[in-house]
């Protein structure tokens, strides 16, 4: 697979998630291996810091580190941009936060659909994870297992079984086409949601909503990943070290084969 970006700049406008105040971003195209990259205004220039694992940290919800502070509410976009396979791209912010736009991340498929996606050439990294990673705490648990299958969530919520109907225990394929239709509407119910809507719809949002933070974070990667991951009713917090912990993976097996490269350069000259 080659690389991706978008072919028509985007400005959005929304709320910023911290001052409750109305903030716009810029969302550009980039050239390739360019990687995401979010862009402020320091002392009158601008500064770039690469959207990565690097940079994430977790304080109660995924942040960005960057020169002005940490930066919250890439989650939406980043959850598109991993479903849509792009991997350069560069998101100019107005204030210390992405926008937090009405209709969340299905209002990012439009945006992105919109304006249009270009192969540039360049192969695709792929997380090459040959081991299973599991992170458990209090009875919840994620568990990654690699597969050659494509990417799929099985996910499971034990404590809604007699709510099941199909939806609290799934599996979900994470292509293109089930997030567009189905992944991308994913979100919280509200109070008064809870007390008018039935079960099965409450679970199907919320279902949606958790693997909507997935793949956020699995978009720090930066990488193609294959494999199943297995999520029972597991925290925000042990999804972010699942991910984390497959970069540590793939970046010890990119050492290992950078060394081999360089062995190998030696003893044939």
């Amino acid at each position: 697979m080659t690389q991706k970006t978008i072919i028509n700049p985007l400005r959005i406008c929304g709320i910023d998630v911290a001052s409750g105040l109305r903030t716009c971003a810029h969302i550009k195209p980039a050239s390739r291996d360019t990687g995401i990259q979010l862009e402020q205004r320091l002392n009158g220039r601008l500064v770039r810091t690469a959207v990565g694992l690097e940079s994430a940290l977790f304080a109660g919800r995924v942040g960005i580190k960057t020169p002005l502070g940490l930066v919250f509410g890439l989650e939406p976009l980043l959850s598109v941009l991993f479903a849509f396979s792009i991997d350069n791209l560069v998101i100019e912010l107005e204030s210390a936060n992405f926008p937090e736009l009405s209709g969340g991340a299905s209002a990012f498929v439009f945006l992105l659909q919109s304006s249009g996606l270009r192969k540039q050439g360049g192969e695709r990294v792929c997380v090459d994870a040959n081991a299973p990673v599991t992170f458990s705490e209090q009875g919840r648990s994620i568990r990654y297992a690699p597969s050659a299958e494509g990417l799929r969530v099985a996910y499971l919520n034990h404590e809604d079984e007699e709510l099941d109907g199909g939806v609290s225990n799934a599996v979900v394929h994470l292509s293109k086409s089930v997030f567009v239709t189905e992944i991308c509407h994913g979100r919280l119910p509200t109070e008064q949601e809870k007390k008018t809507q039935n079960n099965w719809w409450i679970q199907r949002i919320t279902r949606n909503f958790h693997i909507l933070q997935l793949m956020a974070d699995l978009a720090l990667l930066n990488a193609k990943l294959n494999g199943v991951i297995t999520f029972q009713s597991a925290s925000r917090k042990l999804t972010f070290d699942m991910v984390s912990s497959l970069g540590i993976q793939e970046a010890a097996d990119q050492s290992s084969d950078d060394m081999l490269k360089f062995n190998k350069r030696i003893f044939t000259q």
